[in-house]
């Protein structure tokens, strides 16, 4: 199975979506409902985003306080207090407040402090942790997700995901394990958590006990 998954990954990834959807090839993918919200409002708080342009390559760590808009070539991790919108290619570590990768490629682990937003356009190969996750494209790695992981119609997941909520829209794909935890489990199937049986009323309107 393991092996099956690996080859429809490797076919997946070379499918032109980011491609067809950079600018100025004339072809727009309609992103799911889901994710054109997630994407709304802007992310990044302009004037103070520092932004990497398209015809840029950088070789090397970048760290920063304000948010990135990576549109070129990075080679090395990236480290902010701030946002991080990419619509380029990194291959190393991102870590920020939130992350959106809108049309973008990312082959390295992903840490933001709250949400990140994949598009459908978009690749990661690399693990994902965050306060929450809205994606449509192709992962490729575990997801360790706080709190809610929504998968829309499009995405492909191959790796675990380690959530509290779940949500998949008919189209999803995932291979690999899902885990759900909310804390409630030990209370639900302890003994003294196990809900107990209402007391029976008698003819007479008073009470009797359950029966056991």
């Amino acid at each position: 199975m393991g092996q099956v998954a690996n080859k429809m990954f490797r076919a997946l990834e070379h499918l032109p979506d980011a491609k067809e959807n950079t600018p100025g090839s004339g072809k727009q993918q309609a992103p799911s409902a889901g994710i054109a919200r997630a994407a709304g409002p802007q992310l990044l708080q302009r004037p103070t985003v520092s932004i990497i342009a398209e015809d840029l390559l950088i070789e090397g760590k970048i760290r920063a306080k304000g948010d990135i808009e990576l549109r070129g070539e990075l080679q090395g991790d990236l480290n902010t207090d701030g946002n991080i919108l990419v619509s380029g290619k990194v291959a190393g570590d991102l870590q920020g407040r939130g992350v959106q990768i809108l049309r973008g490629e990312v082959k390295g682990n992903i840490t933001a402090h709250e949400g990140v937003t994949v598009d459908q356009g978009s690749l990661v190969i690399g693990d994902i942790s965050a306060e929450s996750i809205q994606a449509a494209g192709r992962l490729k790695g575990n997801l360790k997700v706080k709190g809610k992981t929504v998968l829309a119609d499009g995405a492909f997941l191959l790796g675990n995901v380690e959530t509290c909520f779940l949500s998949l829209e008919e189209g999803a794909i995932i291979t690999g394990s899902i885990q759900m935890e909310d804390g409630k489990a030990d209370e639900l199937f302890s003994k003294d958590g196990a809900r107990k049986k209402p007391e029976a009323k008698n003819a007479q309107g008073g009470r009797q006990p359950a029966v056991q």
